[in-house]
């Protein structure tokens, strides 16, 4: 596990880097939204890592996430100092989307999460507040966890953990079954979804205290195993298109240089 984050650090600044190069010289007057935009979505992908586990992404980085969504608007917005738009010299610079395909990177991973469900939503606008439901949650997640770190002492769980702290755990579970009803099946956010995974699991595996009641959510644990791999392959895909790009470039400016040459032995 040590080695996975330094990997990732390491992709972020490439990712960061490339963006940037990839108009380095073009314009100056959109310099600035780019920059903040890489900035953003760096810190949005290091913050989902971070958060990874036990995963409170929309918990922890719903800020991150706003911050990648005001600065990709600016960009939308804004005009360089010839008044040519921000977004046709960035988005579409030499054919590679790269600075889109972040967007969408962090808007895949932000939605997949269904991080609106746990948050509140004012006028339209995504906010770091939990809602009361996810509130209501948490307080019987942090009192079931409770009652289980009671009853571990010595390196082991005692006899009557399970006694002791079924009332509370079945609170729990009621409560995320209502939430599922009211909410939808397979819309309740990563965080409460995570949480009660682990708690099932650490109840039937770890206290073997019911095991024909563990009912893990599967479907939606490998949907998110597949969405932690995205920084990878977004960061894959990145060096690849640039890399690409570079061959491109490099190959038209030989061909300019070429046919100025030979204009000039014409003369």
């Amino acid at each position: 596990m040590n080695f996975i984050f330094p990997f990732f650090v390491a992709c972020l600044g490439a990712v960061e880097s490339s963006l940037i190069q990839l108009v380095e010289g073009r314009t100056k007057g959109c310099d600035k939204a780019l920059q903040e935009f890489a900035n953003s979505a760096a810190n949005f992908t290091l913050c989902a890592i971070m958060n990874a586990r036990p995963i409170t992404l929309c918990e922890f980085c719903a800020t991150n996430y706003t911050n990648v969504q005001v600065a990709y608007d600016q960009i939308l917005k804004l005009e360089d100092e010839s008044g040519a738009p921000c977004r046709k010299i960035l988005i579409n610079v030499v054919r590679l989307e790269i600075l889109e395909n972040g967007y969408m990177y962090v808007q895949h991973l932000w939605k997949n999460g269904h991080c609106e469900s746990c948050l509140e939503v004012v006028n339209g606008t995504i906010t770091d507040k939990l809602r009361n439901e996810t509130q209501q949650f948490l307080k019987f997640y942090h009192k079931v966890n409770a009652c289980f770190s009671h009853h571990y002492k010595n390196g082991s769980y005692n006899d009557s953990v399970c006694k002791d702290c079924k009332t509370i755990y079945d609170d729990m579970n009621d409560f995320y079954e209502k939430l599922k009803n009211i909410q939808g099946e397979g819309n309740i956010c990563v965080d409460i979804v995570d949480s009660v995974n682990t708690t099932r699991a650490d109840w039937s595996e770890l206290l073997s205290c019911d095991r024909k009641e563990i009912k893990l959510e599967i479907g939606l644990v490998v949907a998110l195993v597949v969405v932690g791999l995205l920084p990878m392959v977004f960061y894959t895909s990145t060096k690849y298109l640039a890399s690409h790009a570079g061959t491109r470039l490099s190959q038209q400016k030989r061909l300019v240089q070429t046919f100025t040459v030979n204009s000039s032995t014409r003369r």
